[in-house]
């Protein structure tokens, strides 16, 4: 009797535990989605219970003056509300990062969300940047919070900020005083500004370049957190199964003991046979899961490398295609200065020209008249043809040297102006013989 009650209550136990594997492999993933939806009710109610620590307002301003005069204390210039010492930056002009609530830079103060000069301030953060100039002069630089801003810290915030100010405050004495020529004021407020885009770029490009490093740094520790949970999920199902065909194979073994005639040892024998049976394909199914685990990891290692390669390749020919610009724009600009600069020196030769032509003219018609005035009046007889003669020009009134061309007809000749190339016909009281020279006899 005994034997018999022992055999029925080990097959009892035994069909029990197969009852149950059988109906957790039917039902693991309703299993599964109870055990996440239990995580996530316990997780709102600590929120609902213990609240979010960044959405605490705290709107006293008990402290006010505390802050403005720099004293140490809560939320001051020594310490924020959590009792973290905030320390000033003078060489890069800054004071702290002071923090507002409702994602408003005219929200109410957060005192104890108020941070370093060095502290890195997200987008989801909204406050100002309290400045102070080598003169005291304190002023602050305000964020909302923005999706998609760019990670920065107060102490470059403030740097940049002053410089800025002063610079417009040099170009406003340079332009003030006019020691300068507005070329040459023009000339450096664009070195500054180049320089200032440059700086800007280096910084945005340093901040991505951080941005793309942390985010493969947390990739990778997602990798490997991920690897070794599923490492050790494995490794636990693995020692659950073998446990479980440990026990199966133990119960089986005292059966096998425990019974008597050769049909009851068949029965264990047989009974053993089945666990080591499903101990195997256990076993057999894990390692195929295994390897089709490493397959679909390396497979996603292979695929994500060839993007990175892919990402720095264009990353590569972007900024070649920048720099490229860049040197086109430089070579432009260079370009348009020199021919601008060339243009303004002839312009300039030009007029230096015109105005020694016009001299020389006035020089000759004084001279011209002086002798006209000493010259004695000449005849009216016609003058031989080819001889060099004076003749007023009648556009301007004027006296030039001219060669007779042709005979007198009707009391006038035709003559050519030999310094101008002009050809008039002309009076012939209206030519003279040069300065100098006697009529022919």
């Amino acid at each position: 009797m005994l034997g018999e009650s022992g055999i029925g209550s080990a097959k009892a136990r035994k069909g029990g535990i197969l009852e149950f594997n059988l109906w957790y492999k039917k039902n693991s993933s309703t299993v599964a989605c109870v055990c996440l939806f239990l995580v996530f009710a316990a997780m709102a109610a600590g929120v609902f219970f213990y609240g979010i620590p960044w959405l605490a307002l705290d709107e006293s301003s008990d402290d006010s003056s505390s802050q403005r005069r720099g004293r140490p204390g809560r939320g001051g210039y020594g310490k924020n509300g959590n009792n973290q010492q905030i320390i000033p930056d003078p060489a890069n002009f800054c004071e702290a990062w002071r923090a507002t609530g409702r994602c408003k830079k005219s929200g109410p103060r957060i005192k104890n969300q108020d941070k370093g000069c060095d502290a890195e301030i997200l987008p989801v953060m909204a406050g100002f940047c309290d400045c102070k100039d080598g003169d005291g002069a304190q002023y602050k630089v305000d964020y909302d919070c923005e999706k998609g801003r760019a990670n920065f810290m107060c102490k470059d915030v403030c740097k940049d900020a002053i410089r800025r100010r002063d610079m417009a405050s040099k170009l406003a004495k340079a332009e003030a005083s006019r020691q300068e020529s507005p070329d040459e004021v023009e000339e450096r407020r664009r070195q500054w500004e180049e320089e200032d885009a440059a700086r800007q770029e280096r910084e945005a490009n340093e901040a991505k370049r951080r941005e793309e490093e942390e985010a493969q740094a947390r990739a990778e520790e997602e990798r490997v957190r991920a690897e070794a949970e599923a490492k050790k999920r494995v490794e636990e199902e693995r020692r659950r199964k073998e446990e479980e065909a440990e026990k199966l194979k133990a119960e089986a073994d005292a059966l096998y003991r425990a019974m008597a005639s050769k049909k009851q040892q068949a029965q264990a024998a047989e009974a053993m046979a089945d666990a080591e049976k499903t101990l195997a394909k256990w076993i057999e199914a894990e390692e195929e899961q295994a390897r089709a685990e490493e397959e679909a990891r390396m497979r996603a290692e292979a695929e994500a490398r060839a993007k990175e390669v892919i990402e720095a390749k264009k990353r590569e020919e972007e900024e070649a295609k920048r720099r490229e610009e860049e040197e086109k724009k430089r070579v432009e600009a260079a370009a348009q200065r020199e021919q601008e600069e060339a243009e303004r020196a002839r312009e300039a030769a030009e007029g230096e020209a015109t105005r020694a032509e016009k001299a020389r003219k006035r020089a000759q018609k004084a001279e011209r008249e002086r002798l006209a005035d000493e010259q004695l009046p000449t005849g009216l007889a016609p003058f031989p043809t080819g001889e060099l003669v004076e003749a007023m020009f009648y556009e301007d009134r004027d006296w030039y040297q001219a060669r007779v061309l042709t005979q007198e007809i009707g009391g006038k000749q035709w003559v050519l102006f030999v310094d101008y190339g002009d050809e008039q016909e002309t009076k012939v009281s209206d030519m003279r013989f040069p300065p100098g020279l006697a009529p022919p006899s």
